[in-house]
């Protein structure tokens, strides 16, 4: 008797183990790209206090703790920065950065559904990739590196920020915003003021994902 008891528990719990594991999608690997409205923050700004509009593209990988919840590690192409005027030219500061963003997500809704909203936060670091001054006056551009702008200091190699960000899965697409805050100060400089300087960039965004089989 008791072993039969046993026997049915054990069927119980075999059945029962399917649709528990039905709950936790597979894996996700997918691609986005979008636009950077970038600016930069801090009191000693000027004259880049005005957005520079550049691009966001990378790859992200979406591995599930349960139904909802999800870690998302990505990796971007991030374009920021800011633009503005200075003695009548008008200058791009260019500073761009491969960015690897670690993402705590929720998603709202079942797996099945057309349509899921998820939230999103997280830390990110970036590392230099390129930091330039384009100005133009008159129709006569310029271009030259950072090092040449003494009144910046030297720019830091890294960066590193956190992410807060609100977008809907559309089957296998997605369509996102995003806004990243530097923590960090992205100058080294104790004679010119600029030392307080951060990163702050808004970001819109289209991607495709697929599952892993």
């Amino acid at each position: 008797m008791r072993s039969s008891r046993l026997l049915g528990l054990l069927a119980l719990s075999l059945v029962a183990i399917p649709p528990l594991a039905a709950q936790k999608p597979s894996p996700r690997l997918g691609v986005l790209a979008g636009l950077n409205l970038a600016k930069l923050t801090g009191d000693q700004v000027d004259p880049f206090d005005d957005t520079r509009t550049g691009f966001l593209a990378g790859a992200f990988g979406e591995f599930n703790l349960s139904n909802a919840v999800a870690i998302e590690p990505q990796v971007l192409y991030a374009q920021k920065g800011g633009k503005g005027s200075d003695e009548g030219v008008d200058v791009t500061f260019k500073l761009d950065y491969i960015e690897v963003p670690l993402l705590l997500k929720y998603t709202f809704g079942a797996v099945d559904a057309g349509a899921r909203p998820h939230l999103y936060l997280g830390p990110a670091i970036a590392f230099k990739m390129s930091c330039k001054f384009a100005g133009e006056s008159e129709g006569v551009g310029l271009d030259f590196d950072c090092e040449d702008f003494s009144d910046f200091g030297e720019i830091k190699s890294t960066d590193f920020g956190g992410i807060v960000g609100a977008g809907v899965n559309i089957r296998d697409f997605l369509l996102g915003v995003r806004y990243e805050l530097g923590f960090t100060k992205i100058a080294e400089s104790v004679d010119t003021g600029t030392e307080d300087i951060k990163n702050s960039t808004i970001s819109l965004y289209l991607g495709y994902a697929f599952r892993l089989k």
